[in-house]
């Protein structure tokens, strides 16, 4: 059988496959996942049909309502005063911080859960900062139907095989997670952990067996993808949809990467405590906020309401959690709001864009990168005793490890650091400071890793 015959074969088998995953096994997943797995199901019907539907009304009566119950439920909010009942009320309550998510999350717990009910993560963001925040159950399965509406936005099609460009790819273990990773979550893995040529080159070979379309992953990954795919000719991949999430996403960088494959880069906005915030639609004029279950607030230094075109920190409730209820949470980023509609005629308020800073890559003594947030990420997650940390690469080979321990942090810990930084970049010399506190750049922020190694990449994003 000749090349171009087994490879009309196999894209005609995998499109039918696609198909089979979209229409039978996801659905029979959901169905067999009992109620939970249904309600992710109904509740992206229910999104892409409201999507056209004025919910500005719906969504201030969602909020009160919530923040009714969160005074209600949760002894950190009960403790702090009645609850608003008018929007003026709800905009003079207290900021809500990374800091008192630390100090007092378990009191932010609804007395209608128990802790083992709800589902955990820890994130170091990109700031380097570990947080461990929850969520219940349904609001996890609405999180997802919010994430899959907005792929559909990028031209995905439920069913299709993604590539995924991200750090700390799950390794199925077991016959029901195989089984899952192949019918359910249909992914395609380039960890950006291990980012060179050689992981690039299986990751186009994974790509092109498994007739991908449509990539997603931290913005910059994406960058350095498209370069490499670049320097390969092209590698004839057939992308026709690009979700770039996690990280700023630059002009120069959106170009290259749509110039490479062909196909609109779809910019995509959230962070790990309160899932999806904000998505561009086909249309890319603009990041429609994810107002079916995000309240956000663009507010001024003084805490007053941004105007449009005007920068201010975002301040998000999403409404949704009732697990561990995050009102006027302060996400730790600077945007700008639009005051128009956008042409797709979608019914959501717009972002112009997120203002924050790029992730820098880290070198390796083979001229290979390593995605500082997702070895921030990874490293604060699986090491104990590490409350923050800050990555400084002044030269190749050597590493500055900055640290600010909490009490679980022993000489273990410490090893166990250095060991992370060899596993992920070789033989490195590793210096490790320990301090009470991480120098913060002028805006307030903290930067997770910082590189001066010049890259070829860094110039190209210029």
């Amino acid at each position: 059988m000749g090349v171009g015959v087994e490879s009309a074969v196999g894209k005609i088998s995998t499109d039918l496959f696609d198909a089979a995953a979209g229409a039978l096994f996801i659905p029979y997943w959901d169905f067999w996942s009992g109620e939970i797995g249904g309600l992710r199901r109904h509740e992206l019907a229910r999104l892409v049909e409201a999507q056209w539907l004025d919910n500005s009304r719906h969504e201030l009566s969602q909020v009160l309502g919530f923040a009714w119950y969160a005074h209600q439920h949760a002894p950190y909010y009960h403790r702090r005063g009645p609850a608003p009942t008018t929007m003026d009320e709800f905009g003079k309550m207290p900021i809500l911080t990374k800091d008192d998510i630390r100090a007092h999350g378990g009191e932010m717990f609804s007395d209608e859960y128990k802790p083992a009910e709800l589902a955990h993560s820890k994130t170091g963001g990109s700031t380097g900062v570990a947080l461990n925040v929850f969520c219940d159950r349904v609001c996890q399965q609405y999180r997802n139907a919010a994430a899959l509406r907005s792929d559909l936005w990028s031209g995905w099609k439920l069913g299709e095989t993604r590539g995924a460009l991200w750090g700390n790819p799950p390794i199925p273990i077991g016959l029901k997670a195989r089984a899952r990773s192949l019918l359910f979550d249909r992914l395609v893995f380039l960890d950006t952990i291990e980012i060179n040529a050689d992981s690039m080159d299986a990751f186009i070979g994974h790509l092109l067996a498994r007739n991908v379309r449509t990539l997603y992953g931290h913005a910059h990954s994406l960058f350095v993808f498209a370069n490499h795919v670049a320097a390969r000719g092209g590698a004839g991949l057939g992308i026709r949809s690009i979700i770039s999430t996690s990280m700023i996403l630059l002009p120069a960088e959106r170009a290259r990467i749509e110039q490479v494959f062909g196909c609109k880069v779809t910019d995509r906005y959230g962070c790990e405590e309160v899932s999806l915030i904000a998505s561009e639609c086909e249309r890319h004029e603009g990041l429609h906020v994810n107002s079916d279950h995000v309240y956000l607030e663009v507010l001024r230094p003084d805490g007053t309401p941004a105007d449009p075109g005007e920068e201010g920190a975002v301040v998000v409730t999403e409404y949704i959690n009732h697990g561990q209820p995050l009102l006027r949470y302060a996400v730790g980023d600077v945007t700008v709001r639009l005051g128009r509609d956008c042409g797709c005629g979608r019914r959501r308020p717009l972002l112009e864009r997120v203002i924050g800073r790029t992730a820098d890559f880290l070198v390796k003594s083979d001229g290979s990168l390593v995605a500082g947030v997702s070895l921030v990420e990874r490293t604060l997650t699986a090491i104990p005793g590490l409350a923050q940390m800050q990555i400084i690469q002044e030269n190749v080979g050597e590493l500055v490890i900055n640290v600010v321990p909490d009490e679980k942090f022993t000489p273990e810990s410490e090893a166990r650091l250095e060991a992370e930084m060899r596993r992920a970049f070789g033989e490195v010399k590793v210096r490790i400071n320990k301090g009470d506190r991480l120098q913060q750049e002028k805006n307030g922020k903290y930067r997770f890793a910082i590189c001066r190694v010049p890259t070829r990449y860094q110039e190209a994003a210029r």
